[in-house]
């Protein structure tokens, strides 16, 4: 019994650390896309103005 506990719980403890890492990830690519995104407006803006 208290060897199967044991093992459900670290089951747990791996599902728990793979969902931190995997909603890490998605927070990181959505930071990357949204900078990449603000990036290409500015550079649009600036070009429209002619500054570029």
């Amino acid at each position: 019994m208290n060897v199967l506990f044991k093992e459900y719980r670290n089951k747990l403890r791996m599902q728990k650390k793979k969902r931190i890492i995997n909603f890490l990830e998605y927070v990181l690519h959505t930071i990357n896309y949204s900078e990449i995104v603000i990036y290409r407006v500015d550079l649009y803006y600036l070009k429209k103005k002619k500054l570029i």
